[in-house]
């Protein structure tokens, strides 16, 4: 508890003293400054590849059960359709 105590007197003394620094209020903004010139042209890029025909590919890894859970079926599962219920 004195470690706690220690610590947070630190870190007050500390943003006391960071807050102390302020010099003062900035003044106003002057007047924006003429525009630069304009820069050299960059080299041109590689080209890209075609990507029209590729094509993308799913495969199984594994599947996992929450042994956690609380419930023992998913959601999806149709258990019974009764039609009076419909």
């Amino acid at each position: 508890m004195k470690n706690v105590i220690k610590g947070v007197f630190i870190t007050t003394v500390l943003l006391g003293l960071v807050t102390g620094c302020d010099d003062g209020s900035d003044g106003v903004s002057g007047p924006a400054g003429p525009a630069g010139a304009v820069g050299v042209a960059g080299a041109v890029g590689v080209a890209g590849a075609d990507a029209t025909n590729q094509r993308v590919s799913l495969s199984f890894i594994g599947r996992a059960r929450n042994p956690a859970s609380l419930f023992d079926n998913s959601a999806a599962e149709v258990t019974r359709y009764d039609p009076a219920s419909q």
